[in-house]
């Protein structure tokens, strides 16, 4: 097995690359808080199901500061409608991904929340305000339903997470190692029409 040596410090580069891995998991501690969705349900509407949600997005305090110094954060809220069948897996139907990046904006002091799913922005004056924006799912047409087999059983699911993958080239090394930046919740499904379980 071939072991590149530094040449400050001798050591084969393999221990030394293991000493810094280790270094760096033990400094990024573990995040005591991901995201999670609260609430989520379906209401028809004029024959459009309409989603509402309500989602925590709690922000541990290495990617606040990230934000704050420019970097970029993109957030995707992810659907699936699955049809319910009695002795096979459910069917996916439909898949939704709803991208937002939330970015700080130097010149004007805010934060700003762009909607890349339908190409619009908004700007907040504290990361608060934009987070509060972000947590909430409103009115948001879903699937018609027209496009739903009649006497048939849907369930919807959310789930949300942060796109480490988006983030810029230099800081997505730092962010695959740090539990800090693995901030994703786990699925909440409900019945379509009903309230979520």
């Amino acid at each position: 097995m071939l072991a590149w040596r530094s040449a400050e410090s001798g050591l084969p580069w393999c221990s030394g690359g293991l000493l810094l891995l280790g270094l760096l998991i033990s400094m990024s501690g573990v995040a005591s808080e991901t995201f999670n969705v609260r609430t989520a349900s379906t209401q028809l509407v004029g024959g459009i199901y309409r989603l509402h949600a309500q989602i925590d997005y709690p922000l541990n305090e290495e990617v606040r500061k990230a934000v704050k110094s420019g970097i970029p954060l993109i957030v995707n809220q992810e659907i699936e409608i699955l049809r319910l069948r009695r002795w096979l897996w459910p069917k996916t139907i439909k898949e939704i991904t709803l991208r937002y990046q939330l970015r700080y904006h130097a010149l004007s002091e805010q934060f700003v929340l762009l909607y890349l799913s339908q190409d619009r922005q908004r700007a907040y004056p504290n990361l608060s305000a934009a987070i509060k924006s972000l947590s909430t799912i409103k009115d948001y047409p879903l699937i018609t339903q027209e496009e739903l087999e009649p006497h048939q059983r849907y369930r919807v699911r959310l789930r949300t997470r942060l796109n480490i993958e988006d983030l810029p080239a230099p800081m997505r090394p730092i962010a695959y190692l740090s539990p800090q930046w693995h901030l994703d919740s786990p699925w909440f499904s409900w019945l379509l029409g009903s309230p979520g379980l």
